[in-house]
């Protein structure tokens, strides 16, 4: 997911230098998230990131999180999901952001 966000990021040429690598510099300005903490999500140091880091970046790049964050849970295990993972992927698909973040939290706590 972090690539597809850095992806959306420099496709936008504001948040890009000339070279076409990501102006982290410039997205902290943006998001208010420092300069240190971007470069060790985007250098992949920082394995989860939190989510709320995630949304401001999501924002930043006018995506919503929990579209990119369902595109990233079916790009995983090749693709194969499972009966009762498609249904509980197609519950989570009906929440809004916020209930989708609460979700995330629970499965975490118990998985």
């Amino acid at each position: 997911m972090i690539e597809e966000i850095e992806r959306i990021l420099i496709k936008t040429g504001s948040y890009s230098h000339a070279n076409g690598s990501l102006n982290v510099t410039a997205v902290a300005k943006a998001t208010g998230i420092p300069q240190p903490t971007l470069k060790h999500i985007f250098d992949g140091t920082t394995k989860n990131p939190r989510i709320d880091l995630l949304e401001k970046l999501c924002e930043l790049g006018r995506v919503k999180y929990g579209d990119l964050h369902n595109n990233a849970v079916l790009k995983t295990d090749n693709d194969v999901l499972t009966m009762n993972e498609r249904r509980v992927l197609a519950i989570f698909r009906t929440l809004n952001t916020k209930e989708q973040r609460l979700a995330i939290k629970l499965i975490s706590v118990i998985g």
